[in-house]
């Protein structure tokens, strides 16, 4: 059919170009061991999901060394649960055997996930300005003291230390009640 098509040659027979006449195709993904999922039955969370505890280290066992591993967002459409519970243990896993970058919006995985090095961007671009991009590098190894870090880790999470009294003394004060 194809070449028919592509030189547009004219003849008598008729050629419907719509697949769906002719094709019919199911797409289920593999989402563990021995359980899938039709395609269109997956979020982009369970996706990323799937990516992370099936095909990651599979991707990674086809290559044999010196590998650097760009991650755009690990975390997107994840909940944090899943984030601190499996996404933290994967990254804190391979960091060992690999040179691991990532970017994220995510505090939390930066953090939990035991950074070497940060670099935190900051956008203050204002309307109908110049993109005014600067970057930070924050190494929580070289805080003096354990006060600087607490407070540096505050700022990154949370905003301030003052966020997390807050927070601490709400909470805090629920637990206290039950």
């Amino acid at each position: 059919m194809k070449p028919f098509i592509d030189e547009k040659i004219e003849t008598t027979i008729k050629f419907n170009l719509d697949y769906k006449d002719y094709l019919n195709y199911k797409i289920d993904l593999k989402i563990s061991d021995d359980k899938y999922l039709p395609l269109e039955n997956i979020t982009a969370g369970m996706l990323s999901k799937i990516y992370i505890n099936n095909m990651l280290e599979e991707k990674l066992k086809e290559r044999k060394k010196d590998v650097i591993i760009l991650y755009d967002q690990p975390d997107a459409n994840m909940e944090k649960a899943f984030i601190l519970e499996e996404l933290v243990n994967k990254l804190q896993t391979l960091k060992h055997k690999y040179q691991i970058f990532i970017t994220t919006h995510e505090p939390l995985l930066v953090i939990n996930a035991d950074s070497n090095n940060i670099i935190k961007a900051n956008n203050e671009r204002k309307y109908n300005e110049p993109i005014n991009i600067e970057y930070h590098n924050i190494n929580l190894s070289k805080e003096d003291t354990k006060e600087n870090v607490f407070d540096m880790i505050a700022k990154l999470i949370d905003g301030s230390y003052k966020a997390i009294k807050f927070r601490t003394d709400i909470y805090g004060g629920m637990k206290n009640e039950n």
